[in-house]
């Protein structure tokens, strides 16, 4: 602990004990990879799981959020200067850091590595892969839709190319198969990040966190200022692009998969609601 802090519990001990055991595994795998000559040539991914456990309730500021991040007494496991921790819809509940090791791709520009700020996603591990390998889908999923994308040209130190959509666009939520408030849901695209409900979000219908929210992260990493009064179009058009991607993976649940209850997963009453109004306009 800092000087001045009290010690570490047991839940905090037991905490740390794992990350030290997940380090030295990871070592020993990469030491033999080394050993055996396949280092160099070997794609190695590694991905924290999505935030620390235990929500900061009721609006998912924990209470050392200000000044002791790295310390919560919510629960072990920091988010850093990010609002919200597992599950939420918040930044802190889904970013998380990435480390990709393959000399042969990365090359050895500094000791350092490449270091990039694009917005990567677990579905880009498939298509990934895929592309190192240089395997197709079968021709039958040819049209089928894939949300993750290669990200070997960042490995390259390259740069994505926009979307036809513009930047790149991501749902976030579905936790559960029916959208609640009470584990919300958002939509990231570009610097704008729309959030509606978290599962750290406690409060009637109307409270502050349960409202449409939109942040401008490229100024606003931990989600404090609430813009959606200022940008209303901005706020709008997010959510006509979150029932774009929800009517999306409802056509692949129907079309694309053996899943037989794809009505299980509906669209929030807010967005249809406010979707189909800002249209109509």
């Amino acid at each position: 602990p800092e000087e001045g802090d009290e010690p570490y519990s047991d839940l905090e001990l037991d905490y740390y004990a794992c990350l030290t055991e997940l380090d030295h595994a990871v070592g020993e795998v990469v030491k033999s990879l080394e050993e055996n000559g396949y280092y160099d040539n070997t794609f190695i991914m590694l991905a924290s799981d999505n935030g620390p456990e235990e929500n900061c309730h009721p609006l998912g500021i924990c209470q050392r959020a200000n000044d002791r991040p790295h310390r919560p007494v919510e629960g072990p496991g920091s988010a850093g200067p990010l609002r919200g921790r597992k599950r939420d819809i918040f930044e802190g509940g889904h970013r998380v850091p990435g480390i990709v090791s393959w000399p042969a791709i990365v090359g050895t520009e500094s000791e350092s590595g490449v270091v990039s700020w694009e917005t990567v996603v677990t579905d880009d591990f498939l298509p990934t892969v895929m592309d190192a390998l240089g395997v197709k889908r079968p021709p039958e999923q040819s049209s089928w839709a894939l949300d993750g994308r290669s990200i070997l040209p960042i490995l390259r130190g390259q740069k994505w190319s926009d979307t036809k959509y513009g930047e790149r666009s991501f749902g976030i939520g579905f936790y559960d198969a029916k959208t609640t408030l009470n584990y919300g849901w958002g939509f990231r695209h570009g610097k704008w990040k729309y959030v509606e409900g978290s599962a750290s979000c406690i409060g009637e219908e109307g409270a502050p966190c349960r409202e449409p929210q939109l942040y401008d992260l490229s100024i606003d990493l931990g989600e404090r200022n609430d813009l959606s009064k200022e940008f209303p179009i901005v706020l709008a058009a997010m959510q006509h692009r979150f029932k774009m991607w929800h009517d999306g993976v409802m056509a692949s649940r129907k079309y694309e998969s053996k899943c037989t209850k794809s009505k299980e997963l509906t669209l929030p009453r807010s967005i249809e609601k406010i979707v189909f109004e800002h249209v109509n306009k």
